[in-house]
């Protein structure tokens, strides 16, 4: 006969009441009964949630009964293109760790920072709210969005025992992903970097740019704002971050799974982690019914490369010229996989 907790965690009643959006304006909470399967069927969940928002319950803030920060909540930060949502899906466990990938609050709060508005006690509150353990006890991995990342500092302060991976690429990486994108999302990465920009240890305006920098030029401004953010979570929170590179968890997936969850503290040997990753590694994490891998990728890059060899180099050149020399040390702690 199977076990109490496994029928629990097959079954429709693995729930939580969950602050699926946040209006910073009224400081107004929207609440709704999500299931796991939701959670599982969407790929993030912000406004592209497999939910209907519209059902949510609204409430004032600080009418909402107080939480406790959560004990056994993780965090999962990272810059963009980089391979997050695959290991989010590879920590995601029903029995022990809940994977939320990018929840909409964090958006909203991350709005509200780039507007001006002071959200210190909200980003507290809502951290807290996020990463309550499920009905099943399960705890929390929360992966909010990377434009949330100028208020990641927050986040580790509502959640002073959690632990945090990033997960990060080189600036090649980066250059080839952004490359590979389409038009639309090219066309965003300027509002990205003014994103990014506010309040960054690395201050644009003291750089000698170009007069009209390229797409590249500010697909590597972007990169190296990111990456400042990482480094000033690493400086402010010394211990509680390892960070890893997107192209180990490419190349050496089950061992990066494997460092990865003893460090969030829910080791996984070397079968549990391969059996993790045996469905993910062969299709799209953003678009499952796509057939995708590393030899794919690896080989679209090759392909970014033949085309766009000169602009790259010279954009990389570039970088190291007038940016590279305005970043500070790098100092980040990187996981051993």
């Amino acid at each position: 006969m199977a076990s109490w907790r496994a029928l629990l965690s097959a079954s429709p009643m693995l729930f939580r009441d969950f602050p699926v959006d946040y209006d910073a304006r009224h400081d107004l909470v929207h609440t709704l009964r999500l299931d796991v399967a939701t959670v599982e069927r969407s790929v993030f969940l912000d406004n592209r949630i497999d939910a209907d928002l519209a059902a949510a319950t609204v409430l004032a803030r600080a009418a909402m009964p107080p939480v406790a920060p959560e004990s056994r909540a993780a965090i999962l930060l990272h810059t963009s293109f980089c391979g997050s949502t695959l290991l989010a899906k590879a920590l995601h466990d029903r029995e022990r760790r809940i994977a939320l990938r990018e929840p909409l609050v964090f958006r909203r709060l991350a709005d509200a920072h780039h507007n001006g508005q002071a959200m210190g006690a909200a980003l507290a509150d809502l951290t807290c709210r996020v990463v309550q353990p499920w009905s099943n006890g399960a705890a929390v991995l929360v992966k909010p969005t990377h434009v949330a990342l100028p208020i990641a500092s927050g986040l580790l302060d509502a959640l002073p025992q959690a632990p945090v991976l990033a997960l990060t690429s080189s600036l090649e990486d980066f250059l080839l992903s952004n490359l590979r994108k389409p038009a639309e999302t090219q066309a965003r990465t300027g509002e990205l970097v003014a994103r990014q920009a506010r309040g960054n240890p690395l201050d644009l305006r003291t750089l000698a740019l170009p007069r009209e920098p390229d797409f590249l030029d500010i697909v590597a401004l972007q990169w190296s704002l990111q990456r400042e953010w990482l480094a000033a979570v690493q400086r402010r929170f010394p211990g509680r971050m390892k960070v890893v590179d997107a192209s180990a968890l490419y190349v050496r997936p089950v061992a990066t799974l494997v460092a990865g969850s003893a460090w969030l503290g829910d080791p996984l040997d070397e079968t549990g982690a391969a059996a993790r990753l045996q469905p993910l590694l062969g299709v799209h994490a953003k678009a499952p019914h796509l057939a995708y891998d590393a030899a794919t990728r690896e080989s679209h890059n090759a392909m970014v490369r033949e085309a766009c060899g000169p602009a790259l180099r010279a954009a990389l050149d570039r970088w190291a010229a007038v940016v590279a020399p305005a970043m500070g040390p790098d100092t980040l702690d990187w996981l051993d996989a």
